[in-house]
């Protein structure tokens, strides 16, 4: 009962075809899932990137608006002090007052736009927003120091 050795080597080879088809098939539906989760991780970062750059365009459209609102209040001020009508009515008192002056300046300021920062953050000549020019207000009841150096 000797076998063929043909068919041996035949049957041996049909295995190895059929092992070798089994992992091609396997790597190619890692290789399908891998890719189709790299294009799911890509479109997210692509996604993020245009939601940062769109918080970059609206910042950017905020600094606009803010400009194009004092040099408004910049010109208001220029025509009201040249004759005295845009500021107050005619025949008003306290139209040359400085006082007056200021609280108008406060009024246009508050009413000009606010960004995202500012309105998180305050405005940084705000007296009660919670951070100056240079960073965090600290109490106004300790004594100031002077800068090192």
């Amino acid at each position: 009962m000797t076998e063929d050795p043909l068919a041996a080597r035949d049957e041996r080879l049909a295995e190895r075809l059929a092992r070798l088809e089994q992992q091609i098939r396997s790597f190619r539906e890692l290789h399908v899932a891998e890719v189709g989760d790299l294009a799911k991780k890509l479109g997210t970062l692509a996604q993020l990137h245009a939601d940062e750059l769109q918080l970059v365009l609206d910042e950017l459209a905020d600094i606009a608006r803010e400009i194009a609102a004092r040099r408004a209040t910049e010109g208001r001020q220029e025509s009201g002090a040249a004759d005295g009508s845009a500021v107050a009515p005619p025949g008003d008192p306290a139209a040359g007052s400085p006082k007056r002056a200021a609280w108008l300046a406060e009024e246009q300021r508050r009413a000009a736009p606010v960004s995202r920062r500012e309105l998180l953050f305050g405005r940084e000549d705000d007296p009660g927003s919670e951070r100056g020019v240079s960073g965090p207000v600290e109490d106004a009841g300790a004594p100031r120091r002077s800068p090192p150096g």
